[in-house]
């Protein structure tokens, strides 16, 4: 096992069990491109209203980093209680790139207003998802998710998936 690197033609070829045969352009320092790394694993989302956690047992996330893409996927169990405020959910396995906004689906099931429709943010250089109502109308603003949207004292899922850079 092993690799072929020929740094005068930034070409490398990888000779290990499975990759035979691959064949990349390195970049200008003769590294091999960041794109190819990848990363996978699990991580924990964490619901909030305000700054208060109320994530309950089973909420479970996984992600693929390609580069500087991460693909996400989670399961969101939470009971805001009586708590007030916006609703946020944190603990994205990786800090979103800086200067940089993406957009997530995101679902639920009962017990939860998703009229008018929603749209989950992940902002610049964080590891929050920002659910957001987008207006009805054109006089009105994008505004925050808060908890006049979760039935209070009942056990609520959300579903997340989609990719954000990194």
């Amino acid at each position: 096992t092993g690799m072929m690197k020929n740094v005068a033609s930034k070409i490398i070829a990888a000779k290990s069990s499975g990759d035979e045969g691959k064949v990349v352009q390195l970049d200008s320092t003769g590294a091999i491109p960041n794109a190819l790394f990848t990363t996978e694993g699990t991580w924990t989302p964490v619901a909030k209203i305000g700054t208060t956690d109320i994530t309950s047992a089973g909420s479970v996330g996984s992600y693929t980093q390609i580069g500087d893409r991460v693909f996400i996927t989670g399961t969101i169990n939470f009971n805001r209680g009586t708590n007030t405020g916006d609703f946020t959910i944190e603990g994205l396995p990786v800090t979103s790139a800086s200067g940089k906004t993406s957009v997530l689906t995101m679902s639920g099931g009962d017990y939860l207003d998703f009229a008018p429709a929603l749209r989950a943010i992940v902002s610049s250089a964080t590891t929050t998802v920002t659910p957001q109502r987008i207006p009805a109308s054109t006089t009105a603003t994008v505004y925050a998710m808060n908890d006049t949207h979760i039935a209070a004292s009942t056990e609520v899922t959300i579903y997340l998936s989609g990719h954000y850079e990194a």
